[in-house]
């Protein structure tokens, strides 16, 4: 099963401890770029992602994505990620994912990084699904009380805001007896 699938699976019961613990996100960054056409949503995200992917490899990235790609850069040192990997496959089991981002903290706390872009007019706060997304990946990398992070970019808005849950051991238990009750 799909870590998304078992996300949104998830969400539909609509558990009390699914539910990011605020609105107000832990930083955030305005900037300046030219305009990006995108056709949708989806279209957006494999834009940003491959642009971050190939920014932090040093590979040439459309001029639109680069300054966007900057201040995720920045949002995470300013979160104190020392170490990142991108785009890693996960499987246990029939459970299987792609991690956005991971990596450790200055202090080697393991860390669990969701990027999410979107078209809308706000970077609004995870929802459920992604949090539960982020859980997911982080029982699949065995990581037991990682910091977990959410970059939202906004892209017509031109900002990305960046929410951290700091005690992320008691979702990761409740998703853990979940995986367990299902199988």
């Amino acid at each position: 099963m799909q870590v998304r699938n078992l996300a949104q699976q998830i969400e539909q019961t609509a558990p009390d401890w699914a539910h990011w613990p605020t609105e107000i996100p832990t930083s955030s960054y305005r900037y300046q770029a030219p305009a990006l056409n995108h056709e949708g949503a989806m279209q957006a995200g494999q834009q940003l992602h491959e642009a971050f992917c190939n920014y932090t490899s040093g590979k040439w990235i459309t001029p639109a994505l680069y300054t966007p790609c900057l201040i995720i850069e920045n949002a995470l040192a300013d979160i104190g990620v020392h170490k990142i990997h991108s785009e890693q496959p996960l499987r246990q089991g029939s459970l299987c994912g792609q991690v956005d981002l991971h990596g450790t903290l200055k202090n080697d706390r393991p860390v669990v990084i969701e990027l999410k872009a979107t078209l809308g007019e706000f970077a609004t706060k995870p929802r459920p699904s992604e949090l539960i997304q982020l859980a997911t990946y982080a029982h699949l990398l065995g990581h037991q009380n990682p910091l977990l992070v959410c970059l939202r970019v906004a892209l017509r808005q031109q900002r990305v805001n960046a929410f951290c849950l700091e005690e992320s051991s008691p979702i990761i238990d409740q998703l853990q007896h979940h995986i367990a009750a299902a199988a």
